[in-house]
């Protein structure tokens, strides 16, 4: 895999992060592409839209991968997908998987800190080993762990707001 968050597909292509959150997004439920991408607009506030022909060519090769099908065609021949079977495979691998994205990731993240300035690179680095601490934690300790961050929370608020008070 060279690309940044991305997979192999079981037809050994390269399939990027919108084919990926594809798959995850019709794991959930079955959706139109249309559904997909009002879905991503309105996750990203906006943010970031996948054009049509960014979104459909995807759709088109993860069916003929036999990752997603179709099981309806609803009103003006809109088709409607999910997830086969191959695609949760292929999913639950990449999230079996998770700590190899996550190194990529990092290698963006880096190249993002070079070009926008390092003034938080100490603040980044604690949140990662935040973020690896909580892979840790056990599923009877969560709520715990959630009180600790909800407080932590709290308190970098109260750092800030107090930052914007002394000005």
């Amino acid at each position: 895999m060279k690309g940044l968050l991305s997979f192999t597909s079981p037809h050994g292509k390269e399939r990027g992060f919108l084919a990926l959150y594809i798959l995850h997004a019709l794991c959930r439920e079955p959706k139109s592409g249309y559904d997909l991408l009002k879905e991503i607009e309105e996750k990203t506030h906006g943010a970031w839209v996948p054009s049509k022909g960014t979104l459909y060519p995807i759709i088109t090769h993860l069916e003929e991968e036999g990752l997603i099908t179709v099981v309806e065609t609803g009103p003006r021949s809109k088709n409607i997908f999910q997830t086969t079977e191959q695609g949760r495979g292929i999913l639950r691998q990449v999230r079996e998987h998770r700590h190899h994205q996550r190194d990529k990731f990092l290698l963006l993240r880096d190249l993002h800190m070079e070009v926008f300035g390092e003034e938080r690179t100490n603040l980044g680095d604690a949140l990662w080993q935040m973020r690896d601490a909580i892979e840790g934690i056990p599923p009877e300790k969560t709520e715990a762990a959630t009180r600790i961050l909800n407080d932590c929370t709290a308190q970098l608020r109260n750092l800030a707001h107090h930052d914007s008070d002394t000005r």
